[in-house]
């Protein structure tokens, strides 16, 4: 498989058949930098599940877990608004989707962090780069709090974050 890249995406693949009489049905969970898509059984209101298509965005995935479906271990999927998709039969075990999905994640936040250094030390906080700004309150409101997730993630250094928030706050002062 090698090193993922932002681009890249991973696919997995399986096939389950819910009781004796039941058909079997494509199950597949697609990860990228941006969304996660495939086919698994959703949970309904009722307590029974469907087999549905889904489509998230990568950033509403609230947790990778392994459960049961059908008394058997499978993956699950959480997204922000409860809703669970199971993945019995998928050809891969939940360590390997929630290590997909880590380094995913990974990717997204090394990215963030070269972002929000290159904005700082680019220029956009100077006198001349101020007036290019929409609203400067809200951009700048902003940058903190990544910085503040970038070294509470590990992606800064204390020192690279004492020196790129001492060089924003001095444009502010």
């Amino acid at each position: 498989m090698g090193e993922l890249q932002l681009e890249d995406s991973r696919e997995f693949v399986g096939e389950y058949k819910m009781g004796f009489f039941g058909s079997a049905e494509h199950i597949s969970v697609k990860i990228s930098a941006e969304k996660v898509s495939g086919r698994g059984y959703r949970e309904m209101e009722n307590g029974k599940y469907e087999i549905a298509e889904f489509r998230y965005d990568f950033s509403q995935i609230t947790k990778i877990t392994g459960s049961q479906f059908d008394k058997k271990p499978c993956s699950m999927i959480i997204f922000k608004e409860s809703d669970r998709i199971f993945f019995p039969g998928l050809n891969v075990l939940t360590p390997t989707l929630e290590s997909t999905y880590n380094q995913f994640k990974d990717l997204l936040y090394e990215k963030e962090s070269e972002d929000i250094k290159r904005l700082i030390l680019g220029g956009a906080f100077t006198k001349e780069g101020r007036t290019q700004l929409r609203d400067e309150m809200e951009v700048f409101r902003e940058t903190v709090a990544k910085l503040k997730d970038l070294k509470k993630q590990g992606f800064i250094n204390p020192m690279e974050y004492s020196e790129l928030r001492a060089k924003l706050m001095d444009f502010y002062a």
